[in-house]
């Protein structure tokens, strides 16, 4: 094992100097490796024998096939070769998802000149495939990812690899070029003990609206009141009617979602706690605010503030100096 992680740790090192982390590649001669696939390593060992069996019978037309056979093998080695050789990546934006939820990581190739063929990439948290590049054109792939920790999720080094034409050949290259992915929390609704939503929402402070949307109360039916507005359970029971008053949140006291309300939680799930309250709030499209040790956002609403809130989530690190020691 420890023999293993060396070499590994070696082969890390190499290739980091060989070919570095970039935005966008354009792969050359120096990035390129090639060696023959097992079908390949097949033939050769097939023609190594029909080569002693010419040479042994003194075969002419053995001898012509051994010739054939092997000059497909060189020409394989270069269409094979070009079918890599000055294609670009550059990794692409990639859109934030929640823990345990699939996502993509995207990449674009362009190829400059000739068409590109079965182009694939792989490691182990990723595979794509790319069957083909218009010539002067490009072309996107996403590989599928399921992240399950919070925070920024990077796909690191991918083997971009191809057999074309005829799988005799393999020509491959480590590349890192893809744009890293932000993971947000994965939304948890808190226990009815923890959820402060119901506390946070009866602060607010309700106005009687014609064309509100929160039940306001009730008030003694006079005439001219709509018809649709008569609580018609009450006259049910025989009561006098009544008549439902609506009304709107005047917004003077916005829904503050704030880190310090579920003290002694583990901080992953307070997140996750955080975020379920983010996404209720957005739903409703509710003003609220977020309050995090490292800063805060709003009040505000919308989409907008909805994604900012979810990666203020995203990007928040463990400062134990800042919490006040209250999950040490």
């Amino acid at each position: 094992m420890l023999i293993q992680g060396w070499a590994t740790s070696r082969w890390n090192d190499w290739i980091t100097k060989r070919i570095p982390r970039a935005k966008e590649l354009s792969l050359h001669q120096r990035q390129l490796f090639i060696f023959p696939s097992r079908s390949g390593l097949a033939l050769l060992g097939l023609l190594l024998v029909l080569l002693l069996v010419a040479i042994n019978y003194e075969n002419n037309l053995v001898f012509g096939l051994v010739f054939l056979l092997a000059t497909v093998i060189v020409i394989t080695v270069h269409l094979t070769f070009a079918n890599l050789y000055r294609i670009t990546i550059s990794g692409m934006h990639n859109t934030p998802v929640f823990a345990g939820e699939t996502g993509a990581v995207a990449l674009r190739l362009t190829a400059r000149s000739h068409p590109r063929y079965d182009i694939s990439f792989a490691n182990s948290d990723a595979q794509g495939l790319v069957p083909h590049v218009e010539p002067a054109g490009s072309a996107k792939v996403a590989m599928a990812v399921k992240p399950c920790k919070r925070g920024l999720f990077a796909l690191g080094r991918l083997r971009v690899e191809s057999d074309y034409p005829f799988g005799l050949v393999r020509c491959w290259s480590w590349v890192d070029v893809c744009q890293p992915l932000w993971v947000y929390p994965r939304p948890v609704t808190p226990p009815p003990a923890e959820h402060s939503d119901v506390v946070s929402m009866t602060k607010r402070r309700l106005s009687p609206s014609r064309l509100g949307d929160d039940l306001y109360g009730f008030s003694s039916y006079r005439p001219g009141d709509p018809i649709k507005h008569i609580h018609w359970p009450s006259v049910a029971r025989g009561a006098d009617p009544q008549v439902t008053v609506l009304a709107n949140d005047s917004g003077d006291n916005p829904l503050a979602i704030n880190f310090d309300d579920y003290p002694g939680v583990d901080l992953e799930m307070r997140l996750s706690w955080l975020c379920a309250r983010v996404i209720a709030a957005s739903r409703e499209n509710l003003s609220y605010s977020l309050i995090l040790p490292s800063g805060s956002i709003g009040p505000n609403s919308g989409a907008d503030h909805r994604e900012a809130a979810l990666m203020m989530l995203a990007q928040f690190e463990w400062l134990p100096e800042s919490l006040g020691g209250d999950d040490e």
